[in-house]
């Protein structure tokens, strides 16, 4: 009788083959933490996109104001949008969220450790989709100097565009 061969794998090749995984992990795994960020801040910048050109579009359809912008505690549009920010149809006075105000929809605080900063507190669009508060928002992933920041650029005539050259959050 013969005797059978023995099946598996030997401690060697084992400790070869962890040490091949440790090393790919080791070389992936900051590109994945690199790749994550670029996506959350491709993902809030399109999100903001689309606020901003809904926005518009409202104020077109609906013959109203509306505007987008972070609140205070005051219902007030102030500039510190890693808070969150309202869309909303704004009646007199402008720039402050009163019972005379409809609340279109609100978007939550953005990722810890991620910045956001904007040239202007508001943007609101009046009937004809123009608005004043031509600016910037400035979105950047972990560090205000990412480079994965994303920028969209809000013109006077309500135009939402993306930039791609954006300065530091």
């Amino acid at each position: 009788m013969k005797p059978q061969a023995e099946t598996g794998i030997t401690l060697v090749e084992l400790l070869i083959s962890l040490a091949v995984l440790a090393l790919l992990l080791g070389w992936g795994a900051p590109n994945l933490v690199e790749l994550q960020a670029r996506a959350r801040a491709k993902s809030q910048i399109d999100d903001l996109y689309q606020d901003l050109r809904g926005a518009r579009e409202l104020a077109i359809t609906y013959v109203n104001s509306v505007t987008v912008c972070p609140l205070d505690s005051n219902n007030r549009c102030h500039n510190d949008w890693h808070s969150g920010y309202r869309v909303f149809i704004d009646t007199s006075p402008f720039g402050e969220f009163s019972s005379d105000d409809e609340l279109i929809f609100e978007r939550g605080k953005i990722a810890t450790g991620d910045f956001i900063s904007s040239t202007e507190k508001m943007f609101r669009f009046t009937t004809d989709g123009f608005t004043s508060d031509a600016g910037n928002i400035r979105y950047c992933p972990r560090s205000v100097d990412s480079n994965h920041r994303q920028q969209l650029t809000i013109s006077t005539t309500g135009g939402v565009r993306y930039n791609d050259t954006p300065n530091q959050c």
